[in-house]
């Protein structure tokens, strides 16, 4: 889990993760919700990363991953460095806890952090007091690609939003059905010739959808600077006339072009309602 000051870095524990040969199975961006806060605390002790949730306050938000690979608890545990802050500071600093302390959180044991993901991921219980942190308002949605997630390039991606002073509220690990993917992509139907592959691309892995927000300049569409900094929809004509754009960095071709954003601004709440409270 990731929390405070780190989740400005979570692009960056992405990208360490997958140089370390892990992937990430399940991820979501939650916060406690207050009406159930006193649930939550009924119940601190069936898991030993209660006590690091009980630590964030209702209104913060963290981010839960669960991490697979080879041998994938003691690769990530030895990533995140001795459990003493000094310690990491001083013996491992480029450790997670070198470098952001008690913020990203390690459990216990291998054990221990199976019924922790259970609890997070898959008890319907939990689900009453942990929530989406989705806003819905100013804000508009980014669905990084299949391709990209298998690359192991998200974080990269999610690492040059946070560096352009956008903010993410939300974020979450989906994999669309054809018929779900089919219904979100239907404003591209006999209007994009690529449509039948870019329901092909979507459905072919995992994809990350974020929420982003421009709160550093509220009075600015966030809807039209996160479109421009995504860049045209063709990755080689963005590679020369928006070479910044994420489309040219990571974009491969009309269909494999890195990100999907919200075309038309009337849409984003429509899009966000659909991904975040629709889809599970």
């Amino acid at each position: 889990m990731i929390k405070a000051d780190a989740l400005l870095h979570v692009g960056e524990v992405l990208t360490h993760l997958h140089k370390a040969g892990l992937g990430v199975r399940r991820l979501a961006m939650l916060k406690i919700d207050e009406n159930y806060s006193s649930m939550l605390k009924s119940v601190r002790s069936e898991a030993s990363s209660l006590n690091y949730l009980m630590d964030c306050m209702p209104s913060q938000s963290f981010i839960a991953l669960e991490i697979i690979g080879n041998n994938a608890y003691n690769q990530y545990r030895e990533l995140c460095g001795p459990e003493s802050i000094s310690e990491a500071k001083q013996c491992a600093p480029n450790s997670f806890r070198g470098l952001y302390g008690n913020d990203v959180y390690c459990s216990r044991s291998a054990e221990d952090a199976a019924n922790e993901s259970r609890f997070i991921f898959q008890n319907n219980d939990t689900k009453l007091v942990l929530r989406s942190s989705a806003l819905y308002t100013n804000s508009t949605l980014c669905i990084i690609k299949p391709h990209v997630v298998r690359e192991g390039k998200s974080g990269e991606i999610i690492t040059e939003i946070l560096r352009k002073k956008f903010t993410i509220t939300a974020m979450k690990m989906l994999r669309f059905e054809r018929a779900n993917c089919e219904e979100f992509l239907e404003v591209y139907k006999g209007v994009v010739p690529e449509y039948e592959s870019m329901v092909m691309q979507m459905i072919s892995g995992d994809c990350v959808a974020l929420e982003i927000t421009n709160k550093y300049d509220e009075s600015c569409s966030t809807y039209q600077s996160f479109r421009d900094f995504c860049g045209p929809i063709c990755p080689e004509a963005a590679k020369i006339t928006r070479p910044h754009t994420l489309r040219a960095m990571f974009g491969k071709n009309k269909v494999m072009n890195a990100v999907h954003c919200t075309d038309l601004e009337e849409d984003t709440s429509l899009e966000l309602e659909y991904i975040f409270k629709f889809l599970n």
